[in-house]
């Protein structure tokens, strides 16, 4: 859980920083751009409760909106045995991070109305109508675990797609199927 707290603020942070470099991107406050002012404090909340409880050593935030920045800050270390405090200008290492990336623009796109989130992925994605999940059991003849296959109760969703719950795994992940 703490990967995914610190890879989608350092995908946030990249996208939002490399968007306010490449462009004149203006200060606003979030009454001007129609965002709550009182939400945003909850990304403060959020991170300070993650770097106290050492997830992580610090992170940068930078929320936009209609072109225009409205809360671009720094929080705790950059380098803990340094002592060198986090600045909006720390460099990020990305690792794996295509799924933090893909998920900013599907969210992108889900704003500007393109679906609804709760819409099967097979309405885009044929192959994806049908799936059959794992189901771990003990094989009665060996009392090994096994991986059995069974219909899914429900088609995969865009949502489940973006919570990381679709169900989808690497193959190496997986028990030994049964015959």
């Amino acid at each position: 859980m703490k990967n995914v707290a610190v890879s989608t603020i350092v995908a946030i942070v990249v996208i939002g920083y490399s968007v306010a470099s490449a462009q004149e991107i203006s200060l606003a406050t979030a009454a001007e751009v129609g965002i709550s002012g009182e939400r945003l404090t909850l990304i403060d909340e959020f991170v300070n409760r993650h770097i106290e409880a050492s997830h992580f050593a610090g992170a940068v935030t930078l929320v936009a909106r209609r072109g225009q920045i409205v809360q671009f800050k720094a929080f705790g270390m950059q380098d803990i045995e340094a002592e060198t405090p986090m600045s909006k200008d720390s460099i990020f290492r990305f690792y794996s991070m295509t799924k933090p990336i893909t998920s900013v623009a599907v969210m992108m796109l889900f704003e500007e109305g393109h679906f609804l989130l709760d819409e099967p992925v097979s309405k885009y994605l044929p192959e994806f109508k049908g799936l059959e999940v794992g189901v771990e059991e003990v094989d009665e003849m060996t009392g090994e675990m096994v991986l059995k296959t069974v219909p899914a109760e429900r088609e995969v969703s865009i949502r489940d797609l973006l919570r990381h719950t679709s169900g989808l795994t690497y193959g190496f992940w997986a028990l030994k199927p049964s015959i």
